[in-house]
């Protein structure tokens, strides 16, 4: 047997056992007491000590308009009339249900479940190991696929693609992109042997990260406003026919109530009131056609309502894209500060590291350019190449501080 995804589901009891081996409850009912000024939750097996203490039991009173609790005690003193029978009260959960339930025991469980997968790698002499952690928890640049469920695992399995295959596919692309983009800026900083040089190579190399970072979220960013400018337009839409077809169906209710008043009218008409039964027969046809249009208006409406809708759109499909998005922002945020500091670092320089960037300054550009048209192919947009470049961290074009919109950037 083959299987292509091994995964196991583990059915865990929400009830404790005591350690006589009986049943505990999950919850308990706790009275919401009242004490003076003082209000606690009282289990209702520890109730009958604490009303010897002196707390009592508050129920439900109307004082006006309003509902209000209050204890039997003082309601007798205001002369008011119970309104409910069943006291304050709110259930409890059991504490050990609490922790068992609890992120904090989920992330032990993982742990462990990770420690012991691994164990029985090394005892296969199997060279892979697991992580239980996030991406972002391992310090991984790179963002994780969404899960597809059955019945797109099937399809995908097929040979069908589906959106969630489509948008994970998607996912793997990227990353793999950004990857390879990071590797290559990393060579080619290497390769520069002489210190100020490498200072530059650094420089443009992140300049060219933040830039491709950017173009990456400006492209996003547009395709989700898309997405959700779609969905409102279609959620409009979708409001007009509702309101077109309640008109017409409520004018078609009174067209055809009126028409049978006006058939009842004929009915009892006498023969002999000659005018008066061709009028009538006369309103009843208009009437009909009326109500024939009406119908047929209708027809169209609901044939229109029930069109073939777009392509449906995923909730992950959208969430996924902004998480990226608030990933690829806070990358921006970590380059622009490490091109900051390394500026700020060799500010003595910066003369001298204006003259070689703008010896440079192309051969980044196009080669970042280049990796950006060879990834996005036609969907590869200029205008948002601009933006993402008039976005990147740059040094001053004139002495002075050194530094152009430094204020901005960091913001």
């Amino acid at each position: 047997m083959i299987f292509q995804n091994p995964h196991t589901h583990i059915m865990l009891t929400m009830r404790p056992i005591n350690d006589r081996g009986e049943w505990q409850p999950k919850s308990q009912k706790c009275y919401l007491c009242r004490k003076d000024n003082r209000e606690k939750s009282i289990p209702a097996s520890e109730f009958k000590e604490a009303e010897s203490e002196g707390w009592r039991k508050q129920y439900q009173y109307r004082v006006g308009k309003k509902k209000v609790w209050l204890t039997e005690e003082s309601a007798a003193r205001r002369d008011l009339k119970q309104i409910s029978k069943e006291p304050k009260s709110e259930k409890a959960m059991n504490p050990l249900i609490t922790d068992w339930n609890s992120k904090d025991s989920l992330f032990r469980w993982r742990e462990s479940w990770a420690s012991m997968c691994n164990q029985a790698l090394r005892d296969n002499n199997i060279n892979q190991q697991i992580d239980h952690r996030s991406y972002e928890s391992q310090g991984i640049n790179k963002v994780s696929s969404v899960h597809l469920g059955p019945s797109a695992y099937q399809a995908e399995k097929r040979g069908q693609h589906t959106e969630l295959g489509n948008l994970n596919r998607g996912i793997a692309e990227d990353n793999i992109f950004l990857n390879n983009l990071e590797e290559q800026i990393k060579r080619m900083e290497e390769m520069e042997t002489e210190h100020l040089n490498q200072i530059n190579a650094k420089l443009e190399g992140l300049r060219s990260k933040y830039i491709a970072y950017a173009y990456e979220r400006l492209t996003l960013s547009a395709a989700v406003s898309t997405i959700e400018n779609q969905k409102r337009n279609e959620a409009v839409i979708a409001k007009t026919y509702a309101e077109s077809m309640e008109q017409v169906t409520v004018a078609l209710e009174n067209f055809l109530k009126s028409l049978d008043l006006k058939k009842q009218e004929l009915e009892l008409c006498s023969p002999l009131q000659v005018k008066k039964r061709k009028e009538l027969i006369e309103e009843i046809a208009r009437t009909e056609i009326e109500v024939q249009s009406l119908y047929d208006r209708r027809e169209k409406i609901f044939k229109a309502y029930k069109a073939d809708p777009s392509d449906p759109i995923f909730p992950e499909f959208i969430e996924t894209k902004k998480q990226r998005i608030a990933f690829l922002r806070s990358e921006q945020a970590k380059i622009n500060t490490e091109f900051w500091q390394l500026v700020e670092d060799n500010k003595e320089r910066l003369k001298e590291l204006r003259s070689l960037h703008y010896a440079k300054r192309n051969q980044w550009e196009n080669f970042t350019k280049r990796k950006l048209k060879e990834h996005y192919q036609d969907n590869y947009n200029q205008s948002t190449w601009e933006k993402a470049k008039a976005q990147a961290p740059d040094i001053s074009e004139v002495e002075g501080t050194g530094i152009r919109n430094n204020k901005s950037h960091r913001r």
